[in-house]
């Protein structure tokens, strides 16, 4: 097998769909000798902020000599990069220079994945079900960081996390829950007491838990509520000490509370504060600070405080709030594809161009809560489209670029402000293929003098993020 031959067989693997439950990924690592038992794992769940966390986490092990496994979905650019080792400083180095730092290369996935196949077609011949392409995903994932005698994994649950294939690991080293909200609610739940439920399913006894403090997400005082309850007592039921992480300033602060004091931030990144320490992230978006300190406070046993230092300032997560240029024409590329995400990216934008009118690159999937999102970062906020291009993810479940105009110009002849300005007749442009609409959304960024911001999908932001990158230099 090949590496093309490779990606065509977890292609093939789509037609089984998505199945929670853990007896096929169980009876897969059985066929494959366990491997999971030969890896010491920080097990991440969340609706938001996993990504950046386990960015956070990985750099500030391998900063502290670690050899550092990373697993993380979905991919931005290429699918290697989901399976990733980092160990030292110059292998941080080389990753802030080169996004394929580190990634398992295309022989061994393709070796790996021969290995995978064989034993689905020795399970297959017992009668067993078929993996699902996450589960054989996450087979390679394990199989090649036990190979590679890895000291620690840093492993992100796929779509919850009680019926998650990656649950089926049980020697951890830390449970980290992120921002929580509303997400995937097809399969996860409709309550944020079920979603919470489904991610503290990862919980395992004993095992230290580090938690987002829900007050700081974007969820309803009620619902904040609910998320500590599920989190605190599904804890104290497995006796797992609860350690939150959350602002300076909350009235209820007790002694598993950590509390993190932004004192800083522009484009460059942020300073931030933590019982006596200080930190600097290049990362945006408020959240950031309390990310990076849920990675920190799991880390802390395993390592001197120089490294966590090191390993926050190092950090790195392309495609979410990333800056592409900072210089004219101003470019930001974020994932941001539900209510929460675009709260923050409509905060982080509030607080960097105020004032501004804003060029906007929008693809969005059919099945999000898109007019949400819209709302969220088109209207009422301290800065205002000036031009709105949209386009289409390369995605199946990509929403049509004519529809999702149509929704934008109907959302924006409700903004009342809006109505009263002299561009209210402006109109949402379509342009279908992603690769032109990118072009022409830099060269409108370039000829204008007005940043650009390209949003609505993960699928969209690795589909262009190398083009934004190849036109901006151009300039």
């Amino acid at each position: 097998m090949n590496y093309p031959e490779a990606l065509a067989y977890l292609q093939s693997a789509l037609s089984f769909g998505i199945k929670p439950g853990l007896e096929r990924m169980l009876e897969l690592s059985r066929y494959l000798g366990r491997p999971e038992q030969k890896l010491r794992v920080f097990h991440l769940a969340g609706t938001n902020g996993k990504g950046s966390t386990s960015s956070y986490l990985t750099h500030i092990l391998a900063s502290g000599g670690y050899r550092v496994g990373w697993f993380t979905s979905p991919y931005l650019e290429r699918f290697t990069e989901r399976i990733r080792v980092l160990s030292g400083a110059a292998d941080l180095a080389a990753y802030d220079r080169d996004g394929q730092a580190g990634e398992i290369g295309e022989i061994d996935f393709a070796r790996i994945l021969s290995k995978i196949r064989q034993a689905v077609t020795d399970m297959l011949a017992t009668g067993l079900e078929h993996p699902t392409e996450f589960e054989l995903i996450t087979a390679a994932a394990m199989l090649w960081f036990a190979e590679q005698n890895c000291d620690y994994v840093v492993l992100e649950t796929g779509l919850g996390g009680r019926l998650d294939a990656t649950n089926i690991c049980n020697q951890l080293e830390a449970v980290i829950i992120t921002s929580l909200g509303y997400d995937h609610m097809d399969r996860l739940g409709t309550t944020i007491a079920e979603i919470a439920t489904e991610k503290a399913g990862i919980f395992k006894k004993g095992t230290p838990v580090y938690a987002y403090d829900p007050a700081a997400s974007y969820l309803s005082v009620t619902d904040q509520d609910i998320v500590r309850t599920v989190l605190s007592e599904k804890a104290a039921e497995l006796s797992c000490p609860l350690t939150w992480i959350g602002p300076d300033g909350r009235p209820d602060q007790g002694a598993n509370y950590i509390a993190v004091r932004t004192q800083s931030r522009d484009l460059s990144g942020q300073h931030f504060a933590a019982e006596g320490a200080y930190y600097r992230t290049r990362l945006l978006g408020s959240y950031q600070p309390l990310h990076a300190m849920l990675a920190a406070t799991a880390a802390r046993p395993y390592l001197e405080a120089k490294s966590i230092v090191a390993g926050i300032r190092s950090t790195t997560w392309p495609g979410r709030l990333e800056i592409i240029s900072a210089a004219e024409p101003f470019i930001l590329l974020d994932g941001a594809h539900n209510p929460q995400g675009s709260m923050a990216l409509a905060e982080t934008l509030d607080q960097i161009l105020a004032g501004q009118r804003v060029i906007f690159l929008i693809g969005v999937l059919k099945d999000k809560d898109y007019r949400e999102i819209l709302s969220e970062i088109l209207i009422n906020r301290k800065y205002r489209p000036a031009h709105i291009i949209v386009t289409e993810p390369p995605n199946p479940r990509s929403l049509r670029a004519d529809l999702l105009a149509a929704e934008i110009n109907q959302l924006m002849r409700s903004d009342i402000e809006y109505e009263c300005e002299d561009s209210y007749n402006m109109r949402a442009v379509v342009i279908t293929a992603a690769g032109e609409a990118t072009r022409q959304a830099v060269e409108l960024a370039r000829s204008s003098g007005l940043p650009l911001v390209a949003f609505g999908s993960l699928y969209l932001a690795g589909a262009i993020r190398a083009d934004l990158r190849r036109y901006s230099r151009k300039y």
